[in-house]
């Protein structure tokens, strides 16, 4: 667009010569060509000098009217329309695409700000979960059950497993993005032969007052007075989950029947899954048992069984259970690990805010009978509660001495490092968001 320099225009004076047209260099100019036929024609110099001035006169009104009638003309021209451009050739779509506006040109409400242009939401990313169901996994429950993981863009996708040795391997190969999973003997090893899981946050520990795996003896043989305290231990049949020294109930065992003076040549073992384990003990199978809940209280309540011990009162805060993620997460998408362990711990923090204040507790103990094996509630409340951590953090040195038996007993051959196997950047990034419980 064209720009004014600011001066104002130079004035040019009306005349044939641009100076006073009744002095003598004008009346020299008229007396030229025509000027001086008219003198010739009509008499004196004064007659002519008379005459040349109403010239003059006439020549400046001639001269403002041609220029008031080209002005006009000018005007009209431009106020005319015009014939149409020619259509130019077709071109291709990315040939025919508008060139982005120039802010200098267009107005400000003709384009539009990004920010105002409706956006959909994105859609929800899918997190396969694999878990057998069990009330350890309350913390997922309570989060699945309060929408947190919809909070952070997460579609939950819970899949269940007959088995717990499965899981590992499907978390490994991608077929779900994490899981629950004891780190026991054959996990370390899984590891030490190149699986590829991380522990990223705790899923099951032994604070105390949350002894929820636990010894239960024969309701008989308390009754009876045959079993009073662990020296009872020897001579009886104790059912527990296989492989033997493998899983991470049998240290807090170790050291029961070291503090009792005795070892495993003083008591029968029998290798029973934890569903097997109170129907063996109601059918005097066995005679003692290392359960988890709620079984623990199912087994006190039918008076199968008394709860003499949890293991909180043998090894406090020994670390249990994790939750692992696998490279679909490590690897291919962080973020939505992260975004997982934001809902994870917020549903955590309600659980333990449920059992340690009673805060909520009724609508907690709901969520777990909803999407637990444990489908009365009145169990749920009634059982002794799952440790979680609030912060989600792992204890790394209960799972070093912890493979330190394995390696004793033989059932571990190469150690490996339990500060790689621990990722902790999952839990830091969630306090960041939420911060320290």
């Amino acid at each position: 667009m064209p720009q004014h320099s600011g001066r104002r225009p130079a004035y040019r004076p009306w005349g044939p010569s641009g100076s006073d047209p009744g002095g003598k260099r004008a009346a020299a100019v008229v007396l030229d060509g025509e000027d001086a036929l008219l003198v010739a024609t009509h008499g004196s110099r004064r007659d002519a000098y008379r005459l040349e001035m109403g010239w003059c006169r006439m020549r400046q009104w001639r001269t403002l009217l041609i220029s008031a009638a080209t002005t006009l003309v000018l005007a009209l021209a431009a106020c005319a329309p015009t014939a149409p451009a020619p259509a130019a050739p077709a071109k291709s779509a990315a040939a025919t695409a508008p060139a982005a506006p120039s802010s200098a040109l267009t107005p400000v409400a003709s384009v539009p700000s990004p920010a105002a242009a409706p956006t959909a939401a994105p859609a929800p990313q899918t997190f396969r979960q694999a878990g057998q169901s069990p009330a350890t996994d309350a913390g997922i429950f309570v989060a699945l059950d309060r929408g947190y993981f919809a909070e952070q863009g997460i579609d939950l996708d819970y899949v269940g497993f007959a088995a717990a040795a499965d899981m590992v391997p499907a978390v490994a190969t991608r077929q779900v993005h994490g899981a629950g999973f004891a780190i026991n003997a054959p996990v370390i090893n899984a590891v030490a032969r190149g699986v590829e899981i991380k522990a990223v946050a705790d899923k099951g520990s032994l604070p105390p007052g949350f002894g929820w795996e636990a010894f239960l003896i024969r309701k008989d043989l308390v009754d009876s007075g045959r079993f009073k305290d662990a020296a009872d231990l020897k001579g009886l049949t104790l059912g527990t989950t296989p492989p033997i020294n493998a899983g991470a109930g049998y240290p807090a065992l170790a050291r029961v029947l070291q503090q009792a003076g005795l070892s495993e040549d003083d008591l029968r073992l029998e290798e029973l899954s934890f569903a097997d384990l109170n129907a063996a003990l109601a059918g005097k199978a066995v005679d003692v048992g290392m359960q988890l809940e709620p079984l623990v209280t199912a087994a006190v309540k039918q008076d199968i069984a008394v709860r003499w011990k949890g293991l909180d009162e043998i090894i406090p805060n020994q670390q249990i259970a994790v939750i692992g993620y696998g490279p679909a997460i490590t690897i291919d998408n962080p973020a939505l690990g992260r975004a997982f362990m934001v809902a994870y711990l917020k549903g955590v923090r309600d659980y333990n805010r449920a059992f340690t204040t009673g805060v909520g507790r009724p609508e907690v103990v709901a969520a777990i009978a909803k999407y637990s094996t444990v489908k009365d509630p009145a169990i749920v409340d009634a059982m002794v509660p799952v440790g979680l951590h609030p912060d989600g953090r792992v204890n790394v040195q209960s799972l070093i001495n912890d493979q330190r038996f394995y390696v004793e007993k033989g059932t571990v051959s190469t150690p490996i490092d339990m500060h790689q196997l621990v990722d902790d950047s999952f839990v830091e990034y969630a306090l960041q968001m939420l911060g320290p419980n």
